[in-house]
């Protein structure tokens, strides 16, 4: 999730008063961002955009025999029980979650350096 802001810091221009260490490298034989990785960030966008919106327009059909509106359902019942649409927000949002942090892992995994 933090990959914008290592591209900002990676490709900063090199000033001569950093304390940083400089190494260099041939941007044309080694660009900062390869292939496999744009590959791999599109591709997990898309998957959960879709996953996203299967849950949210498909979500009551599928967990509950109604279908829940996501506009005009009450999250609660007269008792501050949660109704399903309370459920199915909780449900996309910790779907959201693992989804990132399975990403994480993958990542750590196929790019152990």
């Amino acid at each position: 999730m933090d990959v914008l802001g290592a591209i900002a810091i990676a490709t900063e221009p090199y000033s001569e008063h950093s304390t940083a260490i400089r190494v260099s490298r041939n941007k044309e034989k080694n660009p900062l961002m390869q292939t496999g990785m744009w590959r791999q960030i599109i591709f997990m966008a898309l998957y959960e955009v879709i996953v996203m919106l299967v849950l949210m327009y498909f979500g009551g059909m599928i967990f509950w025999d109604d279908g829940v509106n996501l506009i005009t359902s009450e999250l609660r019942d007269k008792e501050l029980n949660p109704k399903p649409r309370l459920e199915l927000d909780t449900l996309i949002f910790h779907t959201y979650i693992l989804m990132n942090l399975f990403n994480a892992i993958n990542c750590r995994v196929i790019n152990p350096d």
